[in-house]
């Protein structure tokens, strides 16, 4: 049964003609008017979840400060804003192998340390002593199907959450 169907169907019958011309007119404006608000709750209703936003992804990853991807899927796109919200915190570097992992990606962090007198040895790396503020992360394994706009979503998700005077340096494996 249609909205205009329904409304008929409310009138009284003895005092209201439901198929006269003029009522007729205005239940059909009424149900049409109804039908629009339906439609507008439906669509903000697929809004609340980004699996079925449809093309107001945008306003998740705007909300999220997302950074946009040129070329993302919207698979891609969704993934990201779940990933966002999936996100618990944390200072360490296992939690963010663990983030990584949740995004299907193996990855190994390293801390260098700076050369330090009776503890480096001949052929170490000589690092200045604020090299303990940066992580070397690298990439061991992508998932399948894997796009550079994945691996800069997953870049900026650990530049967003890293401990602010830590520096995420992305090396090739």
């Amino acid at each position: 049964m249609s909205i205009a169907e329904l409304l008929r169907s409310l009138l009284p019958p003895v005092a209201y003609d439901p198929h006269a011309p003029a009522i007729g007119a205005v239940l059909d404006a009424e149900a049409a008017a109804l039908q629009a608000s339906i439609d507008s709750a439906d669509r903000v209703a697929d809004a609340m979840d980004p699996g079925t936003a449809g093309d107001d992804i945008g306003e998740w990853e705007r909300l999220l400060a997302l950074p946009a991807l040129p070329g993302a899927v919207h698979a891609d796109r969704v993934a990201g804003v779940l990933a966002k919200l999936g996100e618990l915190g944390g200072l360490s570097i296992p939690y963010f192998v663990r983030l990584a992992a949740s995004a299907g990606y193996t990855v190994s962090i390293t801390e260098p340390r700076a050369f330090r007198a009776g503890v480096g040895r001949c052929g170490d790396r000589l690092y200045p002593e604020d090299v303990i503020f940066v992580w070397l992360v690298r990439i061991e394994q992508r998932p399948a199907g894997a796009t550079a706009a994945m691996d800069a979503a997953l870049q900026q998700t650990f530049t967003d959450l890293k401990p602010a005077h830590t520096l995420c340096q992305f090396v090739e494996a």
